[in-house]
């Protein structure tokens, strides 16, 4: 079974700072929650155009991530607000 590393893409922290403390930990929170249970979840492309990209649900935020399935995986992540 492969490992996973939890990698953010460099301005992620500066997204993080934007918002909502409590929300910014929750979804801090979640990203470590996806690389602990990979194995346990369904990871579905977002689009066909887009292969390995990836999104979860945390409120009405998502985070995008994409997945490799090597010796010393990573999962890099970034979250975006959901707006209608």
């Amino acid at each position: 079974m492969p490992w996973y590393r939890l990698a953010f893409q460099p301005d992620t922290a500066q997204d993080l700072a934007v918002i909502d403390q409590s929300m910014a930990q929750r979804l801090l929170d979640k990203c470590k929650w996806l690389v602990s249970n990979v194995d346990n979840l369904r990871h579905e492309p977002i689009a066909d155009d887009l292969p390995g990209l990836c999104k979860y649900a945390v409120g009405e935020w998502r985070i995008f991530y994409t997945m490799t399935a090597q010796i010393s995986s990573s999962t890099s992540t970034r979250s975006f607000h959901d707006q209608d």
